[in-house]
């Protein structure tokens, strides 16, 4: 005997119900860390041999910019030569 299938009806997107919680406090210092030495990544690949670089970790736009711009140049320049 098969399962019974039931016809399937569009119904938009589907949005979480907002549920109180009346214990919770919200706390902006949570993520704050201000003696940080490590990091650690999970990296997933999706085929074998993947190669992750260009790996950047700041806090600051502008620096990440300025980081972004000298490899994007680097990148030029060695493109210019080949």
């Amino acid at each position: 005997m098969s399962p019974r299938r039931f016809p399937v009806v569009p119904q938009g997107i589907w949005e979480a119900p907002d549920i109180p919680n009346p214990e919770f406090v919200e706390d902006k210092t949570l993520y704050n860390y201000k003696d940080t030495k490590y990091v650690g990544f999970e990296l997933w690949q999706v085929k074998a041999g993947t190669i992750f670089d260009n790996i950047f970790l700041g806090d600051s736009y502008e620096v990440r910019r300025a980081a972004a711009t000298r490899r994007d140049q680097g990148a030029r320049r060695r493109r210019n030569y080949v």
